[in-house]
């Protein structure tokens, strides 16, 4: 989940609390898997985790997207 950049910590932590709880309920990761989308470990649903996640994709797909010339219109 992202925020708007400047979003206050003490909301964020709020967001996160809920999202965390939210991932624990066997009706919404019955429902996040029903479409397919990939769901971390309650470990990884942190800002730190996000961001790990997004450099180790961004250094995973970058250079075939680089390659490939692909671009989103």
């Amino acid at each position: 989940m992202y925020a708007p950049m400047g979003t206050p910590a003490h909301v964020l932590e709020k967001l996160n609390a809920a999202l965390r709880v939210a991932m624990q309920d066997p009706r919404v990761l019955q429902r996040l898997t029903d479409l397919s989308s990939d769901v971390h470990p309650l470990d990884k649903i942190c800002a730190a985790g996000l961001k790990t996640h997004l450099v180790d994709e961004t250094l995973k797909w970058g250079p075939v997207i680089k390659k490939t010339d692909v671009c989103a219109d």
